[in-house]
């Protein structure tokens, strides 16, 4: 460092370590309007983020957000929410009063609670038997379910503008006493509108964002009414029969049916294990005898003439096995599949459910028997003595009941 610098940095420390000569200077006050600006500018800020916090839990943010958009049309976030809570509260309303919504689970997640935050519950979740299942909240489900339901009513309502169709005054009245109907079931339950607004559709959610989509569903309703109308004119029972019989392989994917397997293993002991032979000749008897068992049971089940009688009798065979009623009465539902549309999985089941040149009935059934490998073998030591060599094995029996055969897709056939 230079002389010149240190000599000037030495200059600037006195200064400011040695007290300043006392000289007779007044000193300057502030002006008033200083101190005025300064206080208003704080209660602006104040303000502003009071105003900015308030909006942002209406959802006046979130509804500038547009989640999904036609030409003409468009869904904001909040009017989204509206759309999946309504799919929630729709599936519960019809599955509640049945008595079986406590048992129905997505692939391998949690039954829905209706106590419990939607995101915070299992739709589906990686299991042993399915690793690769993804993690999926009952949130994600009914989300999926809505952002469909939005996309047939987008296009449908941009198929109303261009027809020039538009909702007329009787409609616009009763989506009037709906929402004014809003305000009476707030204060039924205790709330604001506001308040029970967000509680049944989501933070956000305003009457604005309600009667928008309302609208919308509306007009939608109004032009799928008219195209159902002149596809009714247009297209006869004949047409569809005719097109159908031409689409067979297409149109016919589906099929309902029971399919439950029974399964048992064996897994010999080590040699070196003490009493490894009796240990060995013990599971392997228990191996052989739940065969036998498993076999009997497929075979009285595919005996069966009657779904009911089908699946009493696997009630029985499960709490046998064990199982609680309601263990019993889930696996049995487990074992029920509705509108089933071949994946080639299941290959075994699939190639008769779906055999196209000896098509199954209503109440056919059918048995899967896989004894697999044999788990002993015999042979003979030095002094001709009989010894037993063991293996690993696995054995699954199944056995299959029709509700209603391959059937066609007709919800292709009206679109």
């Amino acid at each position: 460092m230079g002389k010149g610098n240190r000599t000037r940095k030495q200059q600037a420390a006195n200064v400011l370590s040695t007290p300043a000569k006392k000289k007779n200077v007044k000193k300057r006050e502030m002006p008033t309007w200083v101190g005025t600006l300064i206080l208003v500018s704080v209660l602006v800020a104040v303000a502003l983020f009071s105003v900015f916090t308030m909006l942002n839990s209406r959802g006046v943010f979130l509804r500038g957000k547009v989640i999904a958009k036609s030409e003409h049309f468009e869904v904001t976030v909040p009017m989204m929410s509206y759309m999946v809570y309504t799919e929630y509260q729709e599936w519960v309303n019809n599955y509640q009063s049945t008595g079986y919504m406590q048992f129905i689970r997505g692939e391998g997640g949690d039954s829905l609670s209706t106590s419990k935050p939607l995101r915070e519950q299992y739709y589906s979740k990686p299991t042993e038997k399915s690793p690769t299942t993804p993690a999926r909240t009952w949130f994600d489900y009914f989300a999926d379910q809505a952002a469909v339901s939005v996309e047939q009513v987008l296009v449908l309502c941009e198929q109303a503008y261009k027809l020039g169709i538009t909702l007329d005054e009787t409609t616009m009245k009763e989506i009037d006493s709906t929402i004014q109907m809003l305000d009476l079931y707030a204060a039924y339950n205790g709330y604001t509108t506001s308040g029970y607004l967000a509680a049944m559709y989501g933070r956000g959610v305003s009457v604005k964002d309600v009667r928008a989509m309302t609208e919308m569903i509306e007009l939608a309703t109004k032009m799928t009414e008219l195209k159902n109308e002149e596809f009714q004119n247009g297209a006869t029972d004949v047409r569809i029969e005719n097109y159908y019989n031409e689409n067979k392989a297409d149109l016919n994917v589906y099929v309902d049916f029971i399919s439950y397997t029974f399964s048992t293993s064996f897994k010999p002991v080590a040699d070196t294990e003490t009493d490894a032979a009796s240990k060995n000749e013990e599971a392997y008897n228990k191996y052989e005898a739940d065969k036998a068992k498993y076999q009997q049971r497929v075979d009285a089940l595919a005996a069966c003439k009657t779904a009911k009688e089908f699946c009493d009798l696997l009630m029985e065979y499960l709490k046998e096995d064990g199982a609680t009623d309601l263990e019993a009465v889930t696996k049995q539902s487990d074992a029920h599949y509705i509108d089933y549309k071949k994946d080639d999985e299941n290959l075994d089941v699939e190639d008769w459910l779906f055999d196209t040149k000896k098509p199954v009935s209503a109440n056919d059934t059918h048995t899967i028997k896989n004894a697999g490998e044999e788990a002993r073998t015999e042979d003979k030591d030095d002094q001709n003595n009989t010894v037993y060599s063991y293996e690993q094995a696995e054995a699954s029996y199944t056995a299959c009941f029709v509700l209603k055969p391959v059937h066609r897709d007709d919800a292709y056939l009206q679109t």
